[in-house]
This record gives C-alpha cells, sequence and structure tokens, in this order.
C-alpha cells in the first residue's frame, strides 16, 4: 500500500520537469527570461548571472524527477530534496509576484513533496529492518 502512495505522489512531481525544460530553456536563451522573475532571483542571489541560475535551475530539476524514477545519479532522496528547495524558491517567488493561484500550486507541491519525502524515508527504514 505505501509502495502505491509513494507511486502515486511521484507522478504527481514529475509534473515539475515541465518547469525544469522551460527553466533550461531560459538559461540557454531559447526562451526570454521573464523581467519579473529576475526582481526575485536577484533577491535570492543578489548579483546578476540570471541565465546560469537559470541552467542550473532547470538541469537540478530534470535530474531530480529523473532521479526520483532511478533514471538519474541522485539517490530518490536526495530527488525529492532538491525538489523542495526549487518549489520552496518557487512559492516564494509567486508571493513576492503576488501571483495567488500560482502561489497555492508551488505551495502544494511543497508539502507534497514533503509527505513524500517522509514516505520513502519510512518505506526505506521498513525494508532495512526486514532484512536479516
Amino acid at each position: 500500500m505505501l509502495s502505491r502512495i509513494i507511486l502515486a505522489l511521484s507522478c504527481y512531481a514529475s509534473v515539475m520537469i515541465i518547469t525544469g525544460f522551460a527553466a533550461l530553456s531560459m538559461g540557454i536563451g531559447l526562451i526570454e527570461l521573464n523581467p519579473n522573475l529576475d526582481v526575485v532571483v536577484a533577491l535570492i542571489l543578489g548579483r546578476e548571472p540570471y541565465q546560469f541560475f537559470y541552467m542550473v535551475l532547470g538541469l537540478a530539476i530534470i535530474l531530480s524527477v529523473l532521479g526520483l524514477w532511478g533514471r538519474a545519479v541522485l539517490p530518490m532522496n536526495v530527488s525529492i530534496v532538491l525538489l523542495i528547495i526549487q518549489a520552496v524558491c518557487a512559492f516564494y517567488a509567486h508571493i513576492k509576484l503576488e501571483e495567488s493561484g500560482q502561489t497555492f500550486f508551488a505551495g502544494s507541491h511543497v508539502v507534497v513533496l514533503s509527505f513524500l519525502y517522509l514516505l520513502e524515508k519510512s518505506q526505506t527504514n521498513e525494508n532495512n529492518l526486514r532484512k536479516p
């Protein structure tokens, strides 16, 4: 039962790969940078290599989603933590930009990913206890 819940939450979290490709596209110049987002990135970073920030963010999201499915070098718990960090940054950005609909979506991602982390950790502990 626990593995089915983890599977469902992983499917929900996999939607974030779309934002990963969008951020990567902004970082390499395929999509124009949003000036509103630059204000928020300036608050987080305090300086101006925004394109590099978007490239790193996009790659981290893509690798994290792939790590959820065991297709990247990242373990599942590290992938979940990276996705939580990205969701917290998105939550902060949407609050600063006063976008209530997106704020709710980013906040729900933080809650779901935190729940996924706890479930995955408890399943790992349970499996370790069963081993002789």
